[in-house]
């Protein structure tokens, strides 16, 4: 794998597999709100948190697949792929917080002042970074609030699912049981995506340079590996018992 072009393929190839199998899902439960209109709004939530990892990892397909001419931190094909990626990234993160209110059939549907607090400090960071990859408000600590934002949610996230999660095994069907192995996978999942992000930093690099670069990385592998395991671990859950 010493050659560039293999390389980006391979990394390319590991986020396609999450990507397909998220899109996947997006549809289905499409597909079930259409014909079946459940009262459960916590489908309506899934759903979104569904598309927003297809969409995420779709972009992550497409990122080391961007021809080297593209890759200049001043062109604005990259700013822009990087800049969905990242807005994307913070929408995934207060969805799925969202979403872990909402799964079980104890939890309490969030307060309105609580989804704006949640939403609104969303789109307040997801628009410093979209303005710093678009080079409008350069942002030194860039990795800091992008990192800091990712632990916090994703900590809150693990709290409330722990917190509502019955100690009991799957049952098949019925997206209102939430269980210990959600509650296991998840946790699983959110330490691979966060694993896969520091890991690079850890060792004198970046994500973003291990992708635009196109050099051949075995830190790389490693780091991209932990991005897609991360799909397919959060997916168990609606695979094994959701969707069936």
């Amino acid at each position: 794998m010493s050659d560039p072009a293999t390389f980006q393929l391979v990394i390319a190839g590991l986020q396609a597999i999450p990507a397909l199998l998220w899109a996947v899902i997006t549809w289905t439960l499409w597909c079930f709100l259409r014909r079946r209109r459940p009262n459960l709004g916590a489908y309506r939530v899934l759903v979104a948190v569904a598309a927003l990892l297809a969409w995420h990892y779709v972009l992550w397909t497409l990122a080391p697949l961007v021809p080297a001419h593209l890759r200049g931190e001043a062109n604005l094909m990259r700013g822009v792929l990087f800049a969905a990626i990242d807005a994307g990234v913070v929408a995934l993160m207060a969805t799925g917080w969202h979403f872990a209110l909402v799964w079980p059939l104890r939890g309490e549907p969030p307060r309105p002042v609580w989804l704006a607090v949640n939403y609104g400090l969303a789109a307040v960071v997801g628009s410093v970074l979209v303005l710093n990859d678009l080079h409008r408000v350069p942002l030194p600590s860039f990795f800091a609030v992008f990192t800091a934002y990712i632990l916090i949610m994703g900590a809150l996230t693990v709290r409330d699912v722990r917190r509502l999660a019955r100690r009991a095994p799957w049952r098949a069907g019925g997206l209102g049981d939430l269980g210990t192995p959600d509650a296991v996978f998840t946790v699983l999942g959110l330490g691979c995506i966060l694993a896969g992000h520091v890991l690079p930093v850890l060792a004198g690099t970046s994500t973003l340079a291990l992708t635009t670069s196109g050099a051949p990385s075995g830190i790389g592998l490693v780091a991209f590996g932990l991005h897609a395991l991360a799909g397919l671990v959060l997916a168990v859950p609606f695979v094994v018992r959701d969707l069936g």
